[in-house]
């Protein structure tokens, strides 16, 4: 017998009778679900090889889409993405998962380092930004190398590299000139806000290395170009995770902070590519004169190029590392310990009064385990996405024991975490999480699982870690490796080694339940700041 909802010859007094019939709402609701359900299923087949698909239930994925949402604003990124792993039908966590979102997109997520490997480095070519984190991020990035792949990137990155010259980095002058200003800002015994002081003192840097001129955030913590830099991050977040739900999203705020960002760097621009070939050529062979846009003006008169390229470094250089030193002060903050053997070191590596050289940062072995392990346990781009640029695969996350290949198609979206991997439990030696050695536990933060046996204390945690290869990625990895990851790490050590050559002790001024709390953005930071207060040797 035919459903009289799929005659094509209903009478119409009967359909004026259905369509109004109490129920009619209802029924017309369910069976559109369920033929949603039918048809995303029929034309949405699973590949041959998948990963553990995550049950939708609403249309679209809008359910599992409105719990990223709900997730990111209460802080709970992590253990949503812990979820994905661990509730997907499997007694043991693979760390790969699939879920449908959309008319009929599939979204792979990942903390297994062999498939990041793969995205990352083996099947480099297969693997990109894609079209859509285009689309999504242009009006922010352009076509700069965070936003593009193939030639574009090629270009966009052999024009930076040589600007991130080894002599320029080991210039400490930039770093050493704010540092002054940072620690102005900190009065002894007098609480304060870490993270609010190094996102401004970090943005001060950044502008200067990049423009010779600072913006002064430090000095003016509501400079316009600073709020709008964060705002437009705050909407870009929004942006990537409604996904298809983008249209509902107010852009006001958004657009109007990026023409504060475009007009500030307007002026800069400008000026620069009013000067000679001659006197650029000049400025790069000059200590002081030298910046990075005179740098670029060399070799490209094209002003969107050079703003495409000054943002992209300016997110990468300034954010990441404020988010880096916010949390490496939080901890250190909960350790007196760890802060009075890194006063100890800087005494015997710098005379007092005298600024740190790039050959003593480096020397400084448990300051450099202290950034490694930062950086380990907050990397600050804790979520990254890659789209399948060609039909390809993963090694592993498929079959019945998830360690078969993954069949992945062309346009597949693959989201993966390097925060949720340099956490698994799993990935370190069995004997090291064994209770009866004194290891310490990859959740928790201690700089003493970087150092030899030698360089230990006599409290020291027993157990050097050395990472296998792709279980430690904190500045990515493969042929889009952070270009400048040594300037960040030179930055955060030359200002942690300032801090407490003047500082013998910090007192941390928060109350428990917020240290935990996390904010993602484009980068991870403490929801609730780091209130702290420092103290010399006389206090």
């Amino acid at each position: 017998m035919t459903s009289p909802f799929l005659s094509p010859s209903l009478p119409l007094d009967t359909l004026h009778v259905l369509t109004h019939h109490p129920y009619f709402s209802t029924l017309a609701i369910t069976t559109l679900y369920l033929l949603y359900r039918l048809l995303s299923h029929h034309f949405v087949s699973r590949p041959p090889s998948s990963a553990p698909r995550i049950p939708t239930y609403l249309p679209f994925g809008i359910d599992f889409i409105l719990r990223a949402l709900h997730a990111n604003a209460t802080n709970a990124d992590i253990p949503f993405w812990l979820s994905l792993f661990h509730n997907n039908g499997r007694g043991a966590a693979p760390y790969t998962t699939e879920v449908l979102v959309g008319a009929h997109d599939r979204v792979l997520f990942t903390a297994d380092p062999d498939n990041i490997k793969a995205v990352l480095a083996t099947q480099f070519s297969s693997y990109g930004k894609g079209e859509r984190f285009y689309r999504d991020w242009h009006a922010f990035l352009g076509d700069s190398i965070f936003a593009t792949d193939g030639r574009q990137w090629k270009e966009a990155r052999e024009l930076i590299r040589p600007l991130f010259l080894r002599q320029r980095i080991e210039d400490l002058a930039v770093f050493e000139k704010h540092a002054e200003k940072l620690l102005s800002m900190m009065e002894p015994g007098e609480e304060v806000d870490a993270k609010d002081l190094f996102f401004r003192y970090t943005l001060d840097v950044a502008t200067d290395f990049l423009f010779g001129e600072p913006i002064n955030s430090l000095e003016n913590p509501r400079e316009r170009f600073a709020l709008a830099f964060a705002e437009v991050q705050r909407v870009q977040r929004l942006i990537v995770i409604l996904g298809p739900l983008q249209p509902l999203l107010s852009l006001r705020s958004y657009h109007a902070s990026l023409e504060i960002i475009n007009s500030f760097m307007e002026v800069f621009i400008s000026r620069t590519l009013a000067l000679p070939q001659e006197e650029l050529e000049l400025l790069s062979k000059s200590d002081r004169g030298y910046t990075f846009l005179s740098a670029l003006a060399q070799y490209t008169r094209d002003a969107k190029q050079i703003r495409d390229q000054l943002v992209a470094v300016l997110l990468a250089g300034r954010d990441t590392t404020a988010a880096s030193l916010s949390w490496a002060l939080l901890e250190l903050s909960g350790n007196p310990h760890m802060v009075r053997r890194l006063c100890e070191e800087i005494k015997t590596h710098v005379k007092p009064g005298e600024s740190p050289s790039f050959a003593a940062l480096k020397a400084m072995k448990y300051l450099q385990a202290v950034l490694s392990e930062t950086l380990r346990l907050y990397p600050a781009v804790p979520f990254n996405m890659r789209i399948a640029l060609t039909d390809t695969m993963l090694p592993r996350g498929g079959g019945d024991d998830g360690n078969q290949p993954i069949t992945v198609k062309k346009d597949t979206m693959i989201a993966y975490s390097p925060l949720v991997m340099m956490r698994r439990r799993d990935l370190y030696p069995e004997a090291y999480t064994n209770s009866n050695t004194k290891f310490p536990d990859p959740a928790v933060f201690d700089p003493e699982r970087w150092l030899l046996p030698s360089e230990k204390d006599a409290s020291g945690t027993g157990g050097t870690w050395s990472p296998r290869p792709w279980t430690y990625i904190p500045f990515n990895g493969g042929p889009r490796i952070c270009i400048g990851q040594q300037f960040a790490l030179t930055e955060m050590a030359c200002t942690l080694v300032h801090i407490f050559q003047r500082f013998a002790r910090v007192e941390r001024r928060m109350a428990p339940e917020d240290l935990d709390l996390l904010s993602v953005d484009v980068v991870i930071t403490p929801k609730k700041g780091v209130r702290v207060a420092f103290y010399t040797d006389e206090e």
